[in-house]
């Protein structure tokens, strides 16, 4: 059995499926939020996190310029974090200082650092391609910052 989570609204991506006990009811997906609720065949709740819920709610934080937040939910879910800088680049460069006041604790932030990679986890071939909506288009001081970077 499925669990399908509509992939419209935005552009979040096509449906997406995930495996569920035989029998499991999708009982409530709280607006807003990562979690849902279901109701196994025995009877009893479990509250589970699919990964289609918490990549949107992540975007959705880093749309709204809450890098904290995105960390957070990142970190708890175990997201590559990768998706902090890949979504929206080269934006993220123009914004890396919202960041890095948001996320307070220094080892967060080199952890951070230590877990980037070239690779970019939103383009075709990433782990998130086609589950993430598109980025905006980057802000003017964004293209001027990647101008100004020197090359190397």
């Amino acid at each position: 059995c499925a669990a399908q989570l509509p992939g419209g609204g935005g552009g979040f991506g096509p449906e997406v499926s995930r495996a569920a006990e035989d029998g499991a009811r999708l009982v409530c997906a709280p607006p807003g939020g990562v979690e849902a609720v279901l109701q196994m065949p025995r009877g009893n709740l479990e509250a589970v996190c699919p990964r289609a819920l918490v990549l949107r709610a992540a975007c959705a934080a880093l749309l709204e310029g809450r890098y904290g937040a995105a960390h957070e939910l990142c970190l708890r879910h175990r997201v590559d974090r990768n998706l902090l800088v890949d979504f929206g680049w080269p934006s993220f460069l123009a914004r890396a200082p919202e960041l890095v006041a948001q996320v307070s604790d220094p080892s967060d932030l080199v952890e951070l650092v230590e877990a980037l990679t070239e690779r970019s986890t939103t383009l075709e071939g990433g782990a998130y391609h086609g589950l993430v909506p598109p980025a905006p288009p980057p802000p003017p001081e964004a293209a001027e910052a990647l101008a100004a970077a020197p090359a190397g």
